[in-house]
């Protein structure tokens, strides 16, 4: 709600990227969009529309996250918190990268993780598939790598970004009352 709020007191427009197609109107240019991060053909669907119907996008914040208690896998066939909870978001943005670059006074990506990352090592080859190391770990666990790929994520593209005038930022938003823990 924080986020929203501050948003709400900036002149920019909005694009809201969602599970369900419930809207919101808060007086503003709003347009909302559907998506699952657990899937990376909604992700690509999403980012083309999108990008078809958006001149420039000024922020994008990749705030979606999960915390399951079962093993699970995306339609993919990848580890749920890091199907979700990262690629998701990092295909996302990647799409978007161009349309953000657009924006001549720049732009931010905003990437909400967690302190959890600070309890995860990551194995690029065993982190990503249940059935791999992934499966060993437990759902707490892959939650934390999942977060710690987000921050990673946006030190590399922070750099890679700079040339376009794109800020990116990685923000813990502290304890929140989502209900997440309760799935564990």
């Amino acid at each position: 709600m924080a986020t929203q709020k501050q948003m709400l007191i900036s002149d920019i427009s909005y694009i809201i990227r969602c599970c369900t197609h419930s809207v919101v109107r808060i007086g503003l240019h709003l347009q909302v969009y559907h998506l699952d991060l657990a899937s990376l053909n909604s992700v690509r669907a999403c980012a083309k529309e999108i990008r078809n119907e958006e001149a420039r996008i000024d922020i994008l914040v990749n705030n979606a996250g999960i915390l399951t208690s079962r093993r699970k896998t995306t339609e993919d066939g990848l580890e749920i918190h890091m199907g979700t909870n990262h690629l998701g978001h990092f295909l996302l943005t990647n799409l978007l990268l161009d349309k953000m670059g657009a924006n001549p006074d720049g732009a931010r990506i905003v990437n909400v993780t967690s302190v959890m990352y600070k309890f995860a090592s990551l194995d690029p080859d065993d982190d990503l598939v249940v059935g791999s190391g992934a499966a060993e770990a437990s759902s707490l666990m892959c939650y934390s790598k999942s977060k710690l790929a987000n921050i990673l994520f946006t030190r590399e593209l922070s750099r890679r970004t700079k040339a376009m005038s794109i800020s990116c930022y990685a923000a813990n938003p502290g304890v929140v009352s989502t209900g997440i823990h309760g799935y564990v």
